[in-house]
């Protein structure tokens, strides 16, 4: 968690698992976050480090759907929340 280079909060997670990028990325659009609206992921080749990055408009979006969601939305997006 920290500033983007706009200063906008973020939350990022980055591995040079290609995979384990994959699955954030999945993981996060089942909660109802929109890629490139709530959070990038970008996968690098070559062994080198990918990412997945929530928007400051994201983690707000999942509050929102912590309580407003569907019962499986608001189950994890509480936990990500959390």
């Amino acid at each position: 968690m920290g500033l983007d280079h706009h200063n906008s909060l973020e939350v990022s997670y980055g591995s040079t698992d290609l995979e384990s990028i994959k699955q954030v990325a999945e993981q996060l659009r089942a909660i109802g976050l929109v890629e490139k609206t709530h959070f990038t992921a970008k996968m690098l080749y070559g062994g080198k480090r990918g990412y997945a990055r929530i928007l400051k408009k994201g983690l707000a979006y999942a509050a929102w759907l912590s309580v407003h969601g569907s019962e499986d939305q608001q189950r994890l997006a509480a936990e990500l929340v959390e």
